[in-house]
C-alpha cells in the first residue's frame, strides 16, 4: 500500500505545483486550467495576505500527487472589515484520487485552521463538476461544511469592436498616483455594501506590492460626476505569472464546436478557442459603483473595452455573483459565460458567523480566483 505525507508547500515544490496545476484542469463542459508559470508562489501572495499550500506527497517518491491552498484577506464582511478565509486550487492527480487521501487532506487543513486567524472559508466549485460538489457538500469524512451561497459567473469577453453606449453623464479618466486616495476611498465605501469584498488600502497598489502583483496605478479607469469619482475599475493584466488555459471540452460540445465557431464568427460572436490555447486577456477588477449604478459601470467597462480593441488582448474577463445589477453591463458584450457556485466553509466554530452573514450582495475579486 502506497503511503503518503502532509505538509507544507515551499520554494522547492514549486516545478511540481506548476506540473499538478497543468495536469488537473477543472473539468466540465469546458476543461479550464489557471496555469501559474513561471512561479507556482507569484500567483498564490495574490490570493491574499497570508497563505498556505498543502502537499500530499508519496512518500517513496517524495512526488507531490495532490495540493490545496488556504490564504486570508481583509474583507467587508457585513459591512465590517474582518479576515476571510479562501480555499483554491484544490488538486489531487487522477491515479490518487480516493476519498481517503481527501480526508486527510482536509484534516491537515483543520489543524491549519486551529491557528484562530479566521472563522470560515469562501470557496468556489465550477457549476457543472457535479462530481467534485457532491463529494465536498457530502460532509462526509471529516470534511467541512460547505454551504451554497449562489452563482458566479466568469465573462470571456471578445474584444471585436469598438462600441457606443448611452451616456451616464461622467467623466472617464485613467487613475494616477495624485487620486490614489480618493481611488481608494471609493473602493472602500463600495465595498463595504457587499458581501466578502476585500479591503483595500493605499498601499496595496504601491510599486513592488505582492499583493497586487503587476497592477499599475494609471491602469485604473475611474467616472467622474462633478469632480467627485463615483465609479473605479482596473485592469489587470496577470499574464506575466498566470495565464487561463483552455485545455478542451466534452463529448458534446467538442462536437458542435465547429459549427457553433462558423456561426458564431458570421455574427462577430466569440468563438471556442482551440485546445490547448491560451486567453490572451486581462481581467475587469476592483470594480467599485456608487449606489450600484449599473449606468456608471457601463462607462467604465465600454471605456476599457474601446480602449483595447486592435491592442495585444483577444478577451477582457470580468466576474460577478449573478444577482449582482452590475452584471446585466457585461451581458451585452458578446461573451463566454463560464458559471461557478459560490460556497461558504466551515467546521463547527464557524457556524455562528456563517448564520450572522446578512443578505449583501457577494463580490469575489475574479483575477484572485
Amino acid at each position: 500500500m502506497r503511503q503518503f505525507s502532509f505538509s507544507l508547500a515551499n520554494q522547492e515544490d514549486d516545478a511540481q505545483l506548476r506540473a499538478l496545476i497543468r495536469a488537473t484542469p477543472m473539468e466540465g463542459e469546458i476543461s479550464v486550467a489557471f496555469q501559474r508559470e513561471p512561479n507556482y508562489f507569484y500567483a498564490a501572495r495574490t490570493e491574499g495576505k497570508f497563505n498556505q499550500t498543502i502537499v500530499a506527497r508519496e512518500s517513496e517518491s517524495g512526488n507531490v500527487i495532490g495540493m490545496g491552498s488556504r490564504s486570508v484577506k481583509p474583507a467587508f464582511v457585513n459591512g465590517k472589515v474582518t479576515s476571510l478565509g479562501y480555499l483554491s486550487s484544490l488538486k489531487i492527480h487522477k491515479d490518487h484520487r480516493n476519498h481517503t487521501l481527501l480526508s486527510r487532506g482536509y484534516h491537515s487543513l483543520k489543524k491549519l485552521h486551529e491557528d484562530n486567524k479566521v472563522k470560515a472559508y469562501v470557496s468556489t466549485i465550477i457549476h457543472d463538476n457535479t462530481q467534485a460538489i457532491s463529494l465536498l457538500t457530502a460532509g462526509r469524512d471529516g470534511l467541512p461544511k460547505y454551504y451554497n451561497s449562489g452563482i458566479y459567473n466568469t465573462y470571456a469577453v471578445k474584444l471585436k469592436k469598438s462600441i457606443r453606449i448611452k451616456d451616464a453623464g461622467v467623466d472617464i479618466v485613467r487613475g494616477d498616483g495624485h487620486n490614489l486616495n480618493a481611488i481608494v476611498k471609493c473602493l472602500q465605501r463600495n465595498g463595504r455594501d457587499k458581501q466578502f469584498y476585500p479591503y483595500y488600502e493605499s498601499q496595496d497598489f504601491e510599486s513592488g506590492s505582492e499583493y497586487l502583483r503587476d497592477f499599475k496605478k494609471e491602469d485604473f479607469y475611474v467616472a467622474l460626476k462633478d469632480s467627485r469619482i463615483v465609479g473605479v475599475l482596473g485592469k489587470w493584466d496577470q499574464r506575466a505569472f498566470k495565464q487561463i488555459v483552455i485545455c478542451g471540452y466534452d463529448r458534446k460540445v467538442n462536437r458542435i464546436r465547429p459549427v457553433y465557431n462558423f456561426f458564431a464568427d458570421l455574427v462577430s460572436f466569440p468563438t471556442l478557442p482551440s485546445p490547448q490555447s491560451k486567453l490572451n486577456s486581462f481581467y475587469i477588477s476592483f470594480i467599485a459603483v456608487d449606489d450600484n449604478k449599473p449606468e456608471i459601470f457601463s462607462s467604465l467597462l465600454s471605456a476599457v473595452y474601446n480602449d483595447h480593441i486592435g491592442s495585444e488582448y483577444t478577451y477582457m474577463v470580468a466576474g460577478l455573483y449573478e444577482k449582482d445589477p452590475l452584471a446585466g453591463a457585461v451581458d451585452r458584450y458578446p461573451h463566454i459565460k463560464y458559471k461557478s457556485r459560490i460556497f461558504v466553509v466551515c467546521w463547527e466554530d464557524g457556524k455562528e458567523w456563517l448564520h450572522s452573514l446578512d443578505s449583501r450582495i457577494p463580490y469575489l475579486e475574479v483575477a484572485t480566483l
